[in-house]
């Protein structure tokens, strides 16, 4: 028997916050566990009504990894 077990999606919440609050922290939920071994999620930003370049927010780039490739959620925080 072989069992599908490799149809996940990648999420990532959506966050608000005031400029005064220092950070802001992303939630990235992987929803099914994937075969394979870890999973890595790569992110980076782009200008929109805030701009990177540490004037509104710390642009760097980053990942997170969902180690085996079991499904959860794995958080990222971001300098503004």
């Amino acid at each position: 028997t072989i069992v599908d077990n490799d149809a996940a999606s990648v999420t990532v919440d959506d966050v608000t916050v005031n400029e005064a609050d220092g950070t802001a922290t992303f939630t990235v939920t992987l929803s099914a566990d994937v075969a394979g071994g870890d999973q890595v999620v790569n992110y980076s930003f782009t200008d929109g009504s805030a701009t990177g370049a540490g004037t509104d927010y710390d642009s760097s780039a980053g990942s997170v990894t969902f180690v085996g490739g079991t499904a959860g959620t794995q958080t990222f925080t971001v300098a503004i």
